[in-house]
Parts: C-alpha cells; structure tokens; sequence
C-alpha cells in the first residue's frame, strides 16, 4: 500500500452514524441533480427517496424488479463508482417537451444527454466535498426492465474481490409533469472510504477524526 493512502474500508463495517453522513453527503448530490434537471426542464423538481444499501445489491435490485415494465436507462461509469439513470416513457415524453426542451417524442439521444447533464452535476457535488475532479465515461443507453438495466449497469451483486459495495436508490419526481425518475449509484468500498474520509477544507486529503 502506498504512503499517505487509506486502508480500503470493508462497507460491511460502517457504522450507522457513519451510514448517515453518508447518506447526507449524497443527498447533497441529488439535491444539485435535481436542481438541474428543474433548470433543463423548466420544471419543479423535488427528491422523494435518497435510500443507502451496505452489501451486495440484492435488495435494491428486488425492488426494481418488481416494475416489468421496459424503460430507457442511461449509465456512467468512472473509477469505483457508477451512476445509473431509469427513465419511464412517460417520463421521458413529459421531459422533451417540457419547457426550454419543447423536443417532442421519446428520443433516447436526447434523453442521454439530459441524463449525461444530471449526472455530472450528482458527480461534481461530490468531488467538491473531495476537492479533486471526477471524470464520468460517455453514456451508455438501451431499453429494457429495470432490473435488467441494474444488471447490465453493475454487473455481478458481489464484485470478485468480496467487497460489499453501498448502493443508492434516489427516486425524485415533478408534482406540475406528474412523472418521477429514478437514480442509482454504487460505490466501491475504496471510493467509500475516500469520500468519508476527506476534509474538503484542507489543501490535500487527509483522514479525519
């Protein structure tokens, strides 16, 4: 291990008051999110749900499978982390024609741009509290249900290095479209524990007491 890094955390051994301050740390993301998501829309948008999973994904992915229904999900990746997007039709309808957008259809090019907009605005909250760049990948975008887009956004539950990893849930919606949206990220153990453990204060990351 090199000088100065810090020992991968197990997520399996995070406290509950450490699961919160996590918690408030993303839900600080989302919030940035959704205020983009209003200002592209022209639209009210409020954060229903920001919901942590410490552990393999099993349960979030059950939930998600119970919708058979096919949606358009847009993902990202970048080192550790991945970000997942579900748009419904109606959904995706109600954005493209909303407000400044006025674009008509069901267009997935379109809608992975919007998804593209909300998600580097999700990364960039975080990277602020980290003080260093994150640099998300180009947006990978197909229709299919919403468990099947997990699979194909996270792959296997449990990564092969036995880490649990901590998923986020984040449901938000626009009372004045009537339509809601779905997030999720998921984090490895390492990217955990950087993001709970860096003073954003300071001029170099350091671990926090």
């Amino acid at each position: 291990m090199s000088a100065g890094r810090a020992a991968p955390l197990k997520t399996m051994e995070i406290s509950a008051p450490a699961q919160s301050r996590l918690l408030a740390l993303i839900a600080a993301a989302v919030a940035r999110s959704a205020e983009r998501l209003g200002a592209l829309s022209g639209a009210d948008w409020k954060v229903d749900i920001v919901s942590i999973e410490v552990g393999t994904g099993a349960r979030f992915r059950a939930i998600l499978a119970r919708d058979r229904g096919e949606y358009l999900g847009v993902r990202f990746v970048s080192p550790g982390e991945s970000y997942l997007v579900l748009f419904s039709e109606a959904c995706g309808k109600a954005l493209l024609r909303s407000g400044p957008l006025n674009l008509g259809g069901f267009e997935q090019p379109a809608l992975s741009e919007i998804a593209n907009i909300v998600i580097n605005a999700m990364a960039a909250e975080l990277a602020d509290h980290q003080g260093m760049a994150r640099v998300l990948s180009a947006p990978v975008a197909e229709r299919a249900s919403k468990a099947a887009l997990f699979d194909r956004a996270f792959g296997e539950l449990r990564p092969e290095g036995g880490d649990d990893m901590v998923d986020t849930l984040i449901h938000i919606s626009s009372p004045s479209l009537d339509v809601d949206c779905t997030f999720m990220l998921r984090l490895d153990a390492l990217n955990v524990n950087f993001l709970m453990h860096t003073d954003p204060d300071a001029q170099t990351a350091r671990t926090v007491v």
